[in-house]
């Protein structure tokens, strides 16, 4: 059997955030340490995605918006410079 190597991170929540992390693993039925991998994981595919130059959107019945995320649209003001510079 294959051991992944692991590290251990500490991090402070404040106390809603700590509440939102129990919620969302009582609804998962799993682990708050498997509710950050998974959301690290959903996060890291959605900046690739968006660096590719993907867009994100919502749909709700028939209506279909763009999902804004700030600190998205950092990262392509970063890729954008790097890409002028290289």
């Amino acid at each position: 059997m294959t051991r992944t190597r692991t590290q251990n991170f500490n991090v402070k929540f404040s106390e809603s955030t700590y509440q939102v992390l129990g919620e969302l693993g009582s609804q998962m039925e799993m682990p708050m340490s498997d509710v950050l991998r998974e959301s690290l994981s959903i996060l890291w595919f959605i900046v690739r995605e968006y660096r590719d130059g993907s867009k994100l959107f919502i749909k709700r019945g028939d209506d279909v918006s763009e999902l804004v995320l700030p600190y998205l649209e950092r990262l392509k003001v970063v890729s954008t410079a790097t890409d002028r510079d290289g």
